[in-house]
């Protein structure tokens, strides 16, 4: 029978409890709430609390894990914690400790193996008592971005019997030591975002155990990768942010137990190696945003059945996309915008019926859309296509049950007209055709959706006279449509302007940007598990053409320049105080510009950009709008 907890332990742990409050509005549940006394007995057994672990044959507490209790509050090497002196276990992380510091009395805990501080609020330097845990085989103090230590070094010198060591998001600005390739236990190391410099030990990569080597977004950390042999183990290796370089080793491919590979925003060159496809167990892939040449090769997709993310986004890359990707039935993200491939898209694209993300822009594709586009995946988030030279017509048949959020078939040589079955999206955010030959009336159609929020249409055949209507059409999250350089005539859409709710309010400005957050059931690299996915927009404001890479959720824009508009400025455009640019120019309006636009005050940046006069033939060409 296993001993009762000693009394001076039960004790501690209650005042440990004591210390903090349980911040209710956090994620998990708290674990310290079932430690009670019983009809006040001090005696009563703290090892059947949750969370608590105690020895069999002492009944010391040896183990600790109160991960995501929701506590809150500060720590001091003065807590009752630090009594127990048994502990070889302690996990901490996702509490709230209020930016207090590692206290020191750690160092009283020297039996601990296992030390999880991570994502727990802490900040401030860590104590040099930490370094001394010599029995240390797992330390985590990951995501703390308030923490520091001024030499990576000098933390773990002493540390020789570690297994795992998770510091990212630590701030340690130094080189990364070489005595850790004498660390032959090592099987994890995770020191992403730390503010690394210098030069990588290429023998790190060499270590027996390592199967988990994650480095990336430490942007002055340099490197190459050395030749690797078949005994290696090595899981997961990221390296992406990171100014590694140098080419990818055809040896590469003996990395047969490799699960995750990102060496994306990095300065890797020369080509694509073809035993890559040797990984057959990859399931994630990511080698964009490096100086990759050469045609991607064809036997590349074969054996990766298992991929869910691929991507050889802006690159160099040449030549057309292999068939073999058909291969690809389980992929979610397929990124290889930006690159130099040309030809046409085979129908294999139907066959990913779980893709999530497709973007191909940025290239010299060409040919029709196949049908299939419109419906081959009902998870398909995100399609862009933008700037290759795809013709013909966009396909008509896109499904009621799509889960279609952004839709960028810009800068193509589209022709025809805009499918109505696109009012079935009804989760569309973002849809951008500028840049083709479409040749159609106004949407309003579109005005049902009840997510659309940007709707781009410049520089196409559009024509005929803008009507909403009924109020079946409001456009209600509406805050970008850009209609320049279009055929449109008569008179600016008053009805459509009144039911622009969105445009009407002001907003606090705040870092939001629209996006596409779109997450992958397959994503375990731990440098990403969602993709934010960003819309961007270009907007022409006084001859200029600003490019938008980021959108802010409360930047909204009006744009009908360039068409042949006509009559007065109605006086309901000034209700839409939320606008940041409204430009009528190059049109032929008449009369007197409304005072209502003088409560159209805000800009983003100084005043408010209103073109309304240039080409007009009204009061509006006064230097004030100009």
């Amino acid at each position: 029978m296993q001993p009762f907890c000693h009394e001076d332990e039960s004790s501690a742990l209650l005042q440990f409890k004591d210390t903090f409050i349980i911040n209710k509005s956090a994620s998990g549940y708290p674990k310290v709430a079932s430690w009670t006394l019983e009809g006040g007995n001090i005696s009563t057994d703290c090892c059947s609390w949750d969370g608590v672990e105690c020895d069999e044959d002492m009944g010391r507490v040896v183990g600790l894990d109160i991960s995501s209790s929701c506590l809150y509050g500060s720590i001091n090497s003065s807590n009752s914690l630090f009594r127990l002196v048994q502990l070889r276990r302690l996990n901490l992380a996702n509490n709230h400790f209020n930016y207090s510091q590692i206290p020191f009395g750690f160092g009283n805990l020297t039996r601990l193996t296992y030390l999880n501080l991570s994502a727990s609020s802490f900040s401030g330097q860590i104590p040099s008592e930490v370094s001394h845990l010599s029995e240390l085989s797992s330390l985590d103090l990951s995501s703390n971005d308030h923490l520091y230590a001024k030499s990576l070094q000098v933390l773990v010198q002493n540390l020789t019997n570690l297994e795992e060591l998770r510091l990212s998001f630590v701030n340690l600005p130094s080189t990364v030591p070489d005595i850790l390739a004498n660390f032959s236990t090592l099987t994890t190391l995770q020191l992403r975002n730390c503010g690394l410099y210098g030069d990588f030990p290429t023998k790190m990569f060499q270590l027996p155990n390592l199967k988990d080597l994650r480095v990336g977004f430490n942007q002055d950390l340099t490197g190459y990768l050395p030749e690797f042999h078949s005994s290696n183990s090595l899981r997961a290796l990221g390296l992406k942010a990171t100014n590694f370089f140098g080419k990818l080793p055809t040896s590469i491919g003996n990395l047969t137990f490799l699960n995750i590979l990102d060496i994306s925003d990095s300065n890797f060159s020369g080509s694509i190696p073809p035993s890559l496809s040797n990984l057959t167990k990859l399931h994630y892939l990511d080698l964009s945003h490096n100086n990759l040449q050469g045609q991607i090769p064809s036997s590349l997709p074969v054996n990766l059945n298992h991929v869910t993310f691929l991507g050889l986004a802006n690159n160099y890359l040449q030549g057309t996309i292999p068939s073999s990707f058909s291969k690809l039935k389980n992929v979610e993200c397929l990124d290889l915008s930006g690159n130099d491939l040309i030809g046409e898209i085979s129908p294999w694209i139907c066959n990913m019926s779980l893709l999530s993300i497709l973007d191909f822009s940025h290239n010299s594709l060409s040919g029709v859309l196949h049908p299939c586009f419109s419906n081959f995946s009902q998870f398909l988030q995100v399609l862009h296509l933008r700037s290759n030279n795809f013709h013909g017509t966009i396909p008509k048949s896109w499904a009621k049950e799509s889960s279609l959020r952004m839709i960028d078939l810009s800068q193509n040589q589209l022709k025809g007209q805009l499918p109505r079955s696109l009012a079935k999206c009804t989760m569309l955010e973002y849809l951008h055709v500028g840049g083709n030959q479409i040749n159609d009336t106004f949407p309003f159609w579109l005005g049902t959706l009840p997510e659309l929020k940007v709707l781009v249409l410049h520089s196409n055949g559009f024509n005929g006279i803008i009507r909403c209507p009924g109020t079946n059409y409001t456009f209600p999250k509406l805050r970008i449509i850009d209609l320049s350089l279009n055929d449109f005539s008569g008179n600016l859409p008053t009805s459509c302007f009144l039911h622009w709710d969105a445009m009407k309010t002001i907003e606090a400005n705040q870092l939001i940007y629209l996006n596409a957050s779109v997450a992958g059931d397959g994503w375990r690299s731990g440098d990403i598990k969602s993709l934010g996915f960003l819309y961007s927009v270009t907007v022409a404001n006084k001859g200029l053409n600003l490019d938008y890479k980021k959108i802010q959720d409360v930047f909204k824009v009006i744009d009908f320049s360039s068409n042949r508009f006509e009559g007065e400025i109605p006086e309901l455009l000034g209700s839409l105080k939320g606008l940041h640019l409204l430009n009528l120019s190059n049109n032929t309006l008449t009369g007197h510009i409304p005072s209502s636009l003088g409560n159209l005050t805000h800009g983003i940046n100084g005043p408010f950009p209103k073109q309304v006069g240039r080409g007009n033939t009204s009061a509006a060409n006064t230097t004030l709008f100009s």
